[in-house]
């Protein structure tokens, strides 16, 4: 919005301009004006990939059969990649069963993993636990689909 509005003086400033004193302060004000957007832009900027948050999310489709009691299992285990270091959050869940046309509730089991960085998330996927996860879990689901996010302060 302060963009808009120092641009705008922008015509007022030319139009003021009689002699090459003029144009000289001109030039030094619109230096001024473009140092000020610049700044502006620059705090918008997003920061480092280190520095910011990094979202796991991964949505399982149960097999066919799957009963509540396995199902409730299946969440349990999930829950024990908690222990692994580079998980600062870990959160297990099932769909809210909301009634809008965007939104898919068609999956049975969330897992939302926070790392702190990239580098905490590559950690994870290699990390112990999460290869027997993997192993001991891996036929309990049909379908896998993942969204990772690097989320800003």
């Amino acid at each position: 919005m302060k963009s808009i509005l120092l641009f705008s003086l922008l015509p007022f400033l030319f139009a003021s301009c009689q002699n090459a004193a003029d144009t000289a302060a001109m030039q030094k004000d619109l230096d001024a004006l473009t140092a000020q957007i610049e700044q502006m832009n620059a705090e918008k900027a997003l920061p480092e990939v280190d520095e910011i948050g990094y979202v796991h999310v991964v949505y399982f489709w149960l097999k066919d059969g799957v009963t509540e009691a396995e199902k409730q299992q299946f969440m349990k285990n999930c829950e024990k990649m908690r222990e692994i270091p580079e998980v600062l959050n870990l959160r297990v869940g099932i769909p809210a069963g909301t009634d809008r046309d965007v939104v898919d509730n068609s999956y049975d089991v969330v897992l939302i993993v926070e790392n702190a960085d990239t580098a905490g998330q590559e950690a994870y996927q290699v990390a112990d636990l999460h290869e027997v996860f993997r192993q001991e879990n891996g036929d309990m689901f049909e379908k896998i689909v993942i969204y990772d996010s690097l989320l800003g302060g």
